[in-house]
């Protein structure tokens, strides 16, 4: 169990509404629409290298916030079980509000847990200007709640293998405002804060600033959780290429071989097969055995 500081714990984390039994709750940032068993195996990450059960990742919320977000997660929950069809037809202003709640949730908590479980004098997992770092998350949480006209987010929609039975994946990334799941017949990547500009850009546009264009060229194809977790790898390089919490427009900067071999690292483990080598023209895809096969994608202009 994550050892939370009990100082700290009182006010609602989106609206800092003081919290009482009569308004309190619990916000599960990893959602409860996953199937139980799953939740069950899935381990998430912190940043102190600790890893947690999702039923125990929560935060305290008010009942007016944490209700405001339930249609959302409704929505996407029964989007992703019919497909990548139904997950394009999603309104791109509520999905980015969902992720950034889900974003600042996970890191509100660390903020809040203790670094050492069994040292009570410990200080957060997560420090504080890290935390104000994060801010822009919250705002646009707030934003949202108040009605106001905050900025879509992108989505990258693909089809999954689903013969995993209840299987699932949730892989993110805060500071790019990135959240990537993988359930039934759905695998996507979620933005909170990139105001569309990813979900735009064309496959001329990817390939001229150096990127395999996975983005368009992989649509039709069916990813296995090591493949969703590598193009989710694909996202992070993209996003990161611009300034954190860019405004509306800025633009993408180029490839950057050394930054994606750390994400791809990240994501999928230390792959022998691309040590020493410069991994700009294949995608590294995998067998359900973990047996790579090399994708070339053909990086011809349209």
């Amino acid at each position: 169990m994550i050892a939370i500081r009990d100082d700290i714990v009182r006010t609602c984390f989106i609206c800092g509404e003081v919290l009482t039994p009569a308004n309190r709750s619990d916000e599960h940032f990893v959602p409860k629409w996953f199937p139980r068993t799953a939740t069950e195996r899935l381990r998430m990450r912190l940043a102190n290298g600790s890893t947690a059960r999702p039923r125990n990742l929560r935060v305290p919320c008010c009942r007016d916030c944490n209700g405001a977000f339930a249609d959302i997660e409704d929505r996407t929950s029964r989007a992703m079980r019919q497909g990548p069809g139904s997950v394009r037809e999603l309104d791109r202003r509520d999905t980015a509000a969902w992720v950034a709640k889900a974003l600042w949730g996970f890191a509100v908590f660390e903020s809040r847990a203790r670094s050492e479980r069994h040292d009570p004098l410990s200080g957060p997992i997560l420090r504080p200007e890290k935390l104000s770092f994060l801010a822009p998350l919250e705002r646009v949480c707030q934003e949202w709640l108040a009605g106001m006209a905050t900025g879509p987010g992108s989505l990258h929609t693909f089809h999954a293998q689903h013969d995993h039975g209840d299987d699932v994946d949730y892989v993110d990334d805060p500071p790019a405002g990135l959240l990537g799941i993988r359930l039934g017949p759905s695998a996507v990547i979620f933005s909170a804060v990139d105001h569309g500009d990813a979900e735009r850009l064309s496959r001329h546009t990817l390939v001229d600033l150096g990127f395999l264009p996975v983005f368009t060229d992989l649509k039709d194809l069916a990813l296995g959780p090591i493949q969703f977790r590598e193009v989710f790898a694909w996202a992070r390089t993209l996003h990161r290429s611009r300034a954190p919490f860019p405004p509306p427009g800025q633009p993408f900067g180029p490839y950057i071989a050394s930054v994606h071999k750390d994400h791809l690292r990240q994501a999928i483990g230390v792959l022998p097969a691309f040590e020493g080598r410069d991994v700009g023209g294949t995608t590294f895809l995998f067998e359900q055995d973990m047996t790579p096969r090399f994708v070339s994608i053909s990086q011809t202009r349209e």
